[in-house]
């Protein structure tokens, strides 16, 4: 049995119904193998695609928490605390406040507790420090901007924002 799709001439020598019969099922059993043959590759490459979202899903870029720890640890051994308080990430800015305590989990809202405090937010460009001390008044006081902090500048991070520029920022944000 032939299996390949019948040319024009080959077409034009058919002699009998039975021929052109038999020339139609050659080529519906043809048409489908091909489609089977691209169903499996158009299965394979979903199967492909779905592994790579899988890889994709499971990339993660390292946290803030584990990224900025090492500084926090600094300023915590400089300014003598007995620990630190961490809350965050929250809100649309994903703000994390970090409040430097005399004592080990002493409480933030206790008066003369807090040594310092610190607070990064997200911006366009990946993080910067929020400046708790001034306003802007930038949004409606009810809006949910202001309710997420963002009548409060930001500085950008900079090269000039080492410990000791960490620590006087923190210092005045008690």
């Amino acid at each position: 049995m032939r299996t390949k799709i019948e040319t024009t001439n080959q077409i034009n020598e058919l002699k009998n119904l039975k021929e052109v019969n038999d020339a139609y099922k050659r080529g519906y059993e043809s048409l489908h193998k091909r489609e089977r043959k691209h169903d499996q590759q158009v299965e394979d490459l979903q199967f492909q695609i779905s592994a790579i979202k899988q890889k994709r899903s499971n990339l993660k870029c390292r946290s803030f928490a584990v990224l900025f720890q090492p500084i926090i640890n600094k300023i915590t051994k400089r300014l003598e605390a007995g620990g630190h308080e961490w809350y965050g990430p929250f809100g649309l800015c994903s703000a994390n406040s970090i409040y430097w305590t005399k004592t080990p989990g002493g409480d933030i809202t206790a008066k003369g507790e807090v040594l310092g405090s610190l607070c990064f937010v997200r911006n366009s460009d990946g993080w910067a420090i929020r400046d708790e001390n001034k306003k802007t008044g930038g949004y409606n006081p009810s809006s949910l901007a202001a309710l997420n902090g963002m009548n409060h500048p930001t500085i950008e991070l900079s090269d000039k924002m080492d410990i000791e520029w960490l620590i006087k920022f923190a210092k005045r944000n008690k």
